[in-house]
């Protein structure tokens, strides 16, 4: 799975959606996320064992369902070439 943000959580977490996050760990692929040119690669183990936070989002803006936003520290794995 492949996720562009536009905005890191206190300049340094990266916020996922949990419904995305499961669904990586059950097909035991990666969550890739960009940033500014740079990619952040998390393995299905990363995803389970490096939430750093969790945060409900009972009304949102955007879908139709609660959910809640899981943390993990922004560690750029590569620069993308543009």
């Amino acid at each position: 799975m492949k996720r562009t943000i536009l905005k890191l959580h206190n300049k340094k977490y990266v916020d996922l959606i949990d419904h995305s996050v499961k669904e990586c760990i059950k097909k035991k692929e990666n969550y890739e996320v960009e940033y500014k040119g740079k990619t952040m690669t998390l393995t299905p183990e990363q995803l389970v064992n490096e939430c750093v936070g969790r945060q409900y989002i009972a009304e949102p803006k955007f879908s139709d369902r609660p959910y809640h936003l899981l943390s993990y520290v922004w560690a750029p794995t590569k620069l993308l070439d543009k």
